[in-house]
């Protein structure tokens, strides 16, 4: 494979907490070399870093998901220092035009930003190296090599060091800690970490081999944010989504958790009781839930949950809704998602035009947002540890390791509920664990008013590491 990298710096100054912040924006490739020294592959990162700042300022490293995404939904929704410009969530467009406005919730002023696009993602190409990284442990390797590469660079091996991984990035997030910190194949690493913010959590989702096994029934862990959806649209009897999901988590750590225990020797009257109340939370009918033995599932909510409108709330943030799919053919899994299919085309349309011109990348390659091939190519084999355990091991080793955990109530791919579950039953100190809930979805930065929140609670997590450097 043969193209010109991307490779130029610019320069640029916002208002962040009322201060002007001058800072250079540095696109970057890193080339996959092969045995004969050609390029074949890379990964592309944009470093947001304040100009003169000190090497011993503290560096986020950020990453999507996917497995195949890139990191453009963290980049122009939370950390970018210019984000996607709209009134409310619900008013994104969905044709041009798409416009980004200065980002006044932007971490400049306190540290700097390294977003990373892997191989086949976003300017990242693919080549006849890149499939080679397509694994659970392949990738996070890279990650390794790559943060090693970056800290060389630009001198920062004293800066206080944070991933921030979202949706599959979790579990990225969970391997790259316990290699990074220990060894890969070929060389010692034993690179020390601050900390590690996951947002979208999936590492409760993905480890049903591990510590994680033969866990609680996932009905108590979705409830709560089936709650959050259904006061949000008002359909249920709780007008306040936040107090929804509270009333929710209190009834599945007592009741609902005795009901679901007992199964088919639940008397008809407890039973009874149980499915009104699951009612009163969700607006699914009482003869419903009963004709599913009380358990919940996601396909059963979103089928149900408002099928009185002819509707179906997002997966992806539950307080979007679309009409129910008639026969429409073979489903989308982006594009027929009430969320995801309002929002996508704002974030692509907005890196296309607007941050491509504010970053000046002339290059004529493509900007792939999500490689659905990569997906489905992916080598989810965990080589003896799981996610929970890669968490598990980094903690004990690393005594200053903190995690943040940030969850949206209206996620319905990856619930807040799950993730409470997997913190509090991951073997961990816990008093360097801060789970923290807000009123967005899969992206719980999705919203103006979320983000604020979100950023607020990221600024005191970090502030502590810095502090003393």
């Amino acid at each position: 494979m043969s193209h010109t990298l991307i490779e130029h710096t610019t320069t640029h100054t916002a208002s962040i907490g009322g201060e002007a912040v001058t800072f250079c924006a540095v696109c970057d490739e890193y080339p996959l070399p092969s045995s004969d020294g050609q390029c074949t592959g890379s990964v592309f990162s944009i470093s947001y870093l304040v100009k003169d700042g000190t090497p011993e300022r503290p560096v986020l490293f950020i990453f999507n998901g996917g497995p195949g995404s890139s990191s453009l939904w963290m980049h122009l929704g939370l950390f970018g220092p210019q984000t996607l410009a709209y009134r409310d969530e619900f008013d994104l467009p969905v044709a041009p035009p798409f416009l980004l406005e200065e980002n006044g919730d932007c971490m400049l002023d306190l540290c700097d930003i390294v977003l990373i696009d892997p191989p086949g993602t976003g300017f990242g190409c693919s080549g006849a190296s890149s499939g080679a990284y397509a694994s659970y442990q392949k990738d996070a390797e890279l990650f390794c090599d790559y943060i090693h590469h970056w800290l060389d660079k630009h001198g920062r091996w004293q800066a206080p060091k944070y991933l921030v991984g979202e949706s599959y990035g979790s579990l990225r997030a969970a391997r790259i800690l316990d290699i990074i910190g220990g060894c890969t194949e070929n060389q010692l690493n034993a690179i020390g970490f601050d900390g590690a913010i996951i947002l979208g959590n999936a590492i409760g989702c993905a480890d049903e081999e591990g510590i994680l096994r033969n866990g609680i029934e996932r009905s108590l862990l979705q409830l709560p944010s089936f709650a959050a959806v259904s006061a949000y649209h008002g359909v249920s009897s709780y007008a306040d989504p936040m107090q929804a999901f509270r009333e929710a988590q209190g009834f599945c750590a007592g009741t609902y958790l005795h009901a679901l225990y007992q199964g088919e020797r639940l008397s008809v009257a407890d039973c009874t009781a149980v499915a009104e109340k699951l009612h009163a939370l969700t607006g699914l009918s009482a003869p419903l839930l009963q004709a599913h033995r009380l358990k919940l599932s996601a396909e059963l909510y979103i089928r149900y949950a408002l099928e009185s409108r002819g509707q179906c709330p997002g997966l992806y943030d539950g307080r979007y809704a679309a009409d129910a799919p008639l026969d429409l053919g073979e489903m989308d899994s982006v594009g027929d998602d009430a969320a995801m299919s309002r929002y996508t085309p704002a974030f692509t349309g907005a890196f296309n035009g607007p941050a491509r011109q504010f970053l000046d990348i002339r290059s004529t390659r493509s900007y792939c947002p999500i490689n659905f091939k990569l997906n489905a190519d992916w080598d989810m084999s965990y080589h003896g540890k799981t996610p929970a355990q890669s968490l598990a091991a980094a903690m004990r080793r690393s005594p200053q390791l903190r995690l943040f955990f940030g969850s949206g109530v209206f996620d319905l791919i990856t619930t807040a509920g799950e993730t409470a579950y997997a913190v509090d039953h991951i073997p961990m100190d816990l008093s360097r664990v801060v789970v923290k809930e807000y009123l967005s979805g899969h992206m719980p930065y999705l919203g103006k008013e979320a983000r604020r929140a979100l950023t607020q609670d990221l600024r005191e997590f970090i502030q502590p590491a810095s502090a003393h450097r």
